[in-house]
């Protein structure tokens, strides 16, 4: 099953993704926004950078450039969340620091991980990266080591 059609089936049973278009790009394929794909809490945005600064454009008198730097940064809500493959392999992905302590079932995981998988697909022109991605979506999430390590240690801390 391709890519695409394996998360058209996904989408209509699963519930964990609220915001499938959790990224935002602008007209020439540039990040604009990145939103918790959970819950849709914005975590990366572009930002002021400093105050704006005025230029008197050359030769016109009469015409002021007003310019504003500006910087595509990770807000303080940002996380990443890192999921654990079959074949030894894992994947950050973003999402907010509410949603990074919740409980997830494989499922949701592996739902989260084709989320990523459909955007990368969806903005990339390269049809080499594109049959990367469509390859990487057969991952299938496992409890990693690490995790079970951590709820050992939340038991004792309880």
């Amino acid at each position: 099953m391709h890519l695409k059609e394996k998360c058209a089936e996904v989408k209509n049973k699963q519930e964990c993704i609220k915001d499938w278009d959790f990224v935002t790009y602008d007209d020439h394929g540039n990040i604009h926004e990145v939103r918790c794909k959970f819950c849709s809490t914005p975590i990366v945005g572009w930002r002021q950078i400093g105050q704006p600064e005025m230029h008197r454009v050359p030769d016109d008198a009469h015409t002021i450039l007003v310019v504003q730097k500006m910087a595509l940064l990770r807000f303080g809500s940002y996380r990443e969340l890192l999921i654990h493959f079959d074949d030894t392999s894992a994947h950050a992905t973003p999402v907010c620091n509410a949603c990074v302590n919740r409980e997830f079932t494989l499922e949701e995981l592996e739902t989260c991980h084709l989320c990523d998988m459909e955007d990368l697909h969806n903005c990339c022109s390269n049809e080499m990266q594109r049959e990367a991605h469509e390859k990487l979506a057969v991952r299938k999430p496992v409890w990693h080591e690490e995790h079970k390590f951590m709820e050992n240690i939340i038991k004792r801390i309880d």
